[in-house]
């Protein structure tokens, strides 16, 4: 499971005075300094009571779990389905916190992974009692917890998501898969979806080998990633990881060709994502500023340069964050004539607007 901005509660307090005899010319006091009204309003949420419930970014953050371990958010990126992850430090060692979120920062999974333990000790496993209990206070969760701890140390791969390989329990609004992947204890809360969802857990057991893998086939048929949707990939998902955890082992040459195609479609729905997040009309407009820059560095005369008009310029996008422009500018050549020559730029950009020139030439 487990790669929005971190939700700030901003107390705004208005003074109200009196309207009448009040005195115009009066100065009005100093604004309270930013640092002080931060400081402040921490104060006020760890006053709070913690959240009942886990259903926002915010709901996390005021969790009994974080209340505890002083979660602190260290990043957060963008990945499928406009959706987002955010890491989180804690005060215990070597753990990693992940929260993913969706539109209006409401949290669809989150999860714990523990690294360099050969064993998870009592800390860690009350880290994740209290995690489990947060999602929601209002039931019991003893057999959820019971499911975990004896799950968790339970090597699932070396490499591969717990979340599709592990076995798993529902608890309330989240199904919750618990294993060792690798050297790792990995535990993973995923939201449920509604109920074809659980439907189809219900009846994964009783489908034999043969169909979970037809299954699965008939959902990723399509010569591209837009004829697949993010729901079949998701269903296909499951039917892959339920033949994967009843032959861990197997060499079955049917199961590698669809666990690949599997594989691809993640990856090419992941770059299409990431490309719709760098291909935007700022980073096209930074990729040919740097393009432009480039070329009056390389020229033999700088300070000469007459670029035509921007709009005139060529810029391509060609995936996985690089671009393309080709641009024409006058300049001063050896001789003092002034040229006007065709310049194309191969340029590497990131989602954040950050390029580089990665190739020159001249046309």
């Amino acid at each position: 499971m487990i790669p929005c901005s971190k939700v700030v509660v901003v107390v705004l307090a208005f003074a109200i005075g009196a309207l009448l005899g009040c005195d115009s010319t009066k100065t009005p006091p100093a604004a309270e300094p930013v640092a002080q009204q931060n400081a402040t309003t921490k104060q006020q949420r760890a006053e709070l009571p913690p959240s009942k419930q886990i259903n926002t970014e915010s709901d996390f953050e005021s969790s009994e779990f974080c209340r505890q371990y002083h979660c602190k958010e260290s990043g957060h990126w963008d990945v499928q389905n406009g959706k987002m992850n955010h890491t989180y430090e804690t005060t215990t060692n070597h753990v990693s916190v992940e929260v993913q979120t969706a539109a209006g920062n409401s949290v669809t999974g989150f999860g714990l992974m523990f690294s360099e333990r050969d064993r998870l000790s009592d800390e860690d496993l009350s880290a994740i009692g209290t995690l489990t209990r947060s999602v929601d206070q209002s039931v019991g969760h003893d057999k959820t917890i019971s499911f975990i701890k004896g799950n968790v140390e339970v090597k699932v791969c070396s490499t591969c998501q717990v979340d599709q390989s592990a076995k798993s329990i529902k608890d309330g609004n989240f199904r919750i898969w618990a294993g060792k992947s690798g050297t790792d204890q990995v535990v993973s809360f995923k939201r449920v979806e509604p109920k074809k969802e659980e439907a189809i857990y219900t009846a994964l057991p009783s489908l034999i080998d043969s169909d979970l893998l037809a299954r699965a086939d008939r959902l990723l048929a399509g010569a591209s990633i837009s004829d697949i949707s993010p729901d079949h990939e998701a269903e296909a998902a499951l039917y892959v990881s339920e033949f994967s955890r009843r032959h861990p082992n197997s060499n079955s040459q049917h199961f590698k060709m669809t666990g690949a195609r599997l594989a691809w479609v993640k990856q090419a729905r992941d770059q299409a994502y990431q490309d719709a997040a760098i291909d935007t009309k700022d980073t096209r407009g930074a990729a040919q500023d740097m393009c432009r820059a480039t070329v009056k560095e390389n020229l033999k005369a700088p300070s000469s340069a007459d670029f035509q008009s921007y709009r005139d310029d060529y810029i391509g996008y060609m995936g996985k964050g690089k671009f393309q422009v080709r641009t024409k500018a006058d300049a001063v050549n050896s001789f003092g004539a002034k040229l006007r020559s065709t310049f194309e730029c191969e340029v590497q950009c990131t989602s954040g607007g950050d390029c580089a020139v990665t190739g020159l030439k001249e046309m």
